[in-house]
C-alpha cells in the first residue's frame, strides 16, 4: 500500500492507499 503505513493512531484508507494520523 501507498501512504505512511500503519503507525499507530486513526487509521484511514484512500484513494491512495493506506494513511495513519496520529
Amino acid at each position: 500500500y501507498s501512504g505512511r503505513g500503519f503507525r499507530g493512531g486513526l487509521v484511514v484508507v484512500s484513494l491512495t492507499g493506506w494513511s495513519t494520523f496520529g
